[in-house]
């Protein structure tokens, strides 16, 4: 049974892991999809299964026998395009920005920290989980789930720019 309670350290060192595979080379190389189109065949720890396709142009196709299960998949494929921009969202939520990545331009980071801090966004997101319905629970713990699982098996040196 996964717990609901938040775990900072545990957290902390996913962004880091997260942000740690990012950079801001414009010229990064794409992604090889192709060798992607495997999937995850074998159930996870927490039992979701699915299979993650590629097309040529690079849209994910989610096969998956749950709906927990697809969410994981989708999680999955999203992960692979966009670890570097989900890093972020989790950073910029938890208002640890600047934290990760500096002061920034002009004090951009500790701006959006205090910001996001001064609204609530963490706050208010712990505060709702239990107003949540039990499906819509089950979803965002799938998902993460999804992302986890990206984060566990693929290499640093793998992840996109």
């Amino acid at each position: 049974m996964l717990s609901t309670k938040f775990r900072p350290t545990l957290a902390m060192t996913l962004c880091g892991l997260m942000l740690a595979s990012c950079s801001d080379n414009k010229n990064a190389q794409p992604i090889d999809l192709s060798a992607l189109s495997v999937g995850l065949s074998e159930p996870d720890s927490q039992g979701y299964k699915a299979e993650v396709r590629w097309t040529e142009s690079g849209v994910p196709h989610v096969i998956a026998d749950t709906l927990d299960s697809a969410i994981f998949g989708q999680a999955y494929g999203n992960a692979t395009l966009n670890i570097c921009t989900l890093a972020d969202i989790v950073v910029m939520a938890k208002s640890q920005r600047a934290s990760y990545l500096g002061e920034g331009e002009n004090g951009q980071w500790l701006e959006s920290d205090f910001a996001h801090l001064a609204l609530g966004v963490r706050a208010r997101a712990e505060a709702s989980w239990g107003q949540l319905s039990h499906r819509a629970r089950r979803a965002l713990i799938a998902y993460a789930a999804g992302t986890n699982h990206y984060l566990a098996t693929t290499a640093t040196e793998k992840r996109p720019e």
